[in-house]
C-alpha cells in the first residue's frame, strides 16, 4: 500500500504551481526557476537566469534513478467526443522523472493529433505577483503559527526547517498552507522527482515547440485563493498531517511517481484511488469540496462547453490524476451530461 502522504493531494494544487514560484528581474512569476529555491530561501527572492518560454531547466542537484525504475506507459486516458470534436483527457502528476517519457504510444498520438491543449493552469504564461502571493499566506493579526499548531507538531516543524537553515522566527508569521508548501519544496530538493519533468510541465513544453494553442482551465490566482481560503482549522489538520508523515514523504513520492506511471495496471490503479480517499478522512470535509469535487464540476462545465461550440478540433486536457479518480470525477461529471467517455489506459 502507497503511504498515506498528503502529496498525493497537493501535487493537484500547490507542486505545478511551486514551479512558478521563482521571482524574475520585474519580481513577477518566472516559469524557468526552480522550486527548490522559493519559500524556503529566507528572503523569498531568488535571481533566477532567463529562458524564453523554456519551461524545463537543469537541476544541478538532480541524481539519476538507480534504484527506481520510472520507465512505463502512463495511464488515467479518456476520451470523449461530440459531431467532429473529440477531446482526449490525461489524468496526470505534476512532478516527474525524465525516464517516464515517451508514454504509451494512445497518448503520445493523440497529443501529436491535438490543436488545442488544456492545462489547469498554463505555466508558460503565468504572471504571479510573488509579494501578493507571500502576504496572502501572512496572519493579518498577532496571531503566530506557534499558536495554532500543537505543542509536539510544532516543535517537530523547527527541527525541519532549522535542519535547512531556517529559523523559526521566520515561519511563525505565515499561515499553515503557506509552510505545507515549504515543506513540499524541501521534499522536492532531496527528491528524484521534478516539477520540470512532470507531465503538464513535458507536455506544455512540447505545446509550445509545436505552436499548438494553449487555454487553461483554471488560474494560479485561483489555486492559490482556494488554498489561502481554508477555515485555519482545516489548514491545522493538512499541516500536521504532513509534519506527522514527513520521514515517510520521500518514498511516498515514489510511490506516487510508480503508481501514475503505471496507470494502466489495475493493482496500481486501485492503490492510487485507495490513498487518495484515505488522505480525506482526518480533514474536514471543506478541503475535499474545494480540492476536487467543486473544481472537477467547474472543469468538466468547460470542457461541455468546448464539446457544445464543435470546432471540428482536437483537444489534450492534461490535469491532476485525482480528478478523474475520485467522485465526482470530469468524467462521471461529462456521462451524467450525456457524453460516452471512454477510458482509453
Amino acid at each position: 500500500m502507497m503511504t498515506k502522504t498528503k502529496m498525493l493531494l497537493s501535487s493537484v494544487t500547490l507542486v505545478a504551481l511551486l514551479a512558478a514560484c521563482g521571482n524574475n528581474d520585474e519580481g513577477q512569476t518566472n516559469v524557468n526557476a526552480d522550486p527548490a529555491n522559493n519559500i524556503t530561501n529566507e528572503n523569498t527572492n531568488v535571481t533566477t537566469e532567463e529562458n524564453d518560454n523554456d519551461l524545463t531547466t537543469e537541476d544541478p542537484d538532480e541524481v539519476s534513478a538507480e534504484e527506481v525504475d520510472y520507465s512505463g506507459d502512463g495511464g488515467y486516458f479518456y476520451r470523449t467526443a461530440n459531431g467532429d470534436t473529440t477531446v482526449y483527457m490525461l489524468g496526470t502528476i505534476h512532478v516527474g522523472h525524465e525516464d517516464f517519457y515517451p508514454l504509451a504510444p494512445e497518448i503520445e498520438d493523440a497529443f501529436e493529433a491535438s490543436d488545442v491543449v488544456l492545462p489547469e493552469i498554463d505555466l508558460s504564461s503565468v504572471e504571479q505577483d510573488d509579494a501578493a502571493f507571500m502576504n496572502m499566506g501572512m496572519f493579518e493579526d498577532d496571531t503566530t503559527l506557534q499558536d495554532v499548531l500543537s505543542e509536539d507538531a510544532y516543535e517537530e516543524l523547527v527541527t525541519i526547517v532549522e535542519s535547512q537553515g531556517l529559523s523559526s522566527e521566520m515561519i511563525n508569521q505565515f499561515q499553515p498552507w503557506i509552510i505545507e508548501s515549504m515543506l513540499l519544496e524541501i521534499l522536492m530538493m532531496d527528491s528524484e522527482l521534478s516539477a520540470f519533468e512532470g507531465v503538464d510541465m513535458h507536455f506544455l513544453q512540447r505545446a509550445l515547440d509545436d505552436e499548438k494553442e494553449i487555454r487553461e482551465l483554471e488560474s494560479v490566482e485561483e489555486q492559490f485563493a482556494m488554498m489561502s481560503s481554508f477555515s485555519m482549522e482545516t489548514q491545522v489538520q493538512t499541516l500536521e498531517e504532513m509534519i506527522e508523515t514527513f520521514d515517510e514523504q520521500s518514498s511516498g513520492l515514489d510511490e506516487l511517481a510508480l503508481a501514475w506511471i503505471n496507470g494502466n495496471d489495475e493493482e496500481y490503479r486501485n492503490e492510487m484511488i485507495d490513498t487518495l480517499e484515505e488522505s480525506f478522512d482526518n480533514v474536514d470535509e471543506e478541503y475535499r469540496t474545494a480540492i476536487n469535487d467543486e473544481r472537477n464540476i467547474d472543469m468538466a462545465n468547460s470542457i461541455d462547453e468546448i464539446l457544445q461550440e464543435d470546432s471540428g478540433q482536437t483537444y489534450f486536457v492534461i490535469v491532476g490524476a485525482a480528478h478523474f479518480l475520485l467522485d465526482p470525477s470530469i468524467p462521471s461529471e461529462l456521462e451524467d451530461k450525456g457524453y460516452e467517455v471512454e477510458e482509453l489506459y
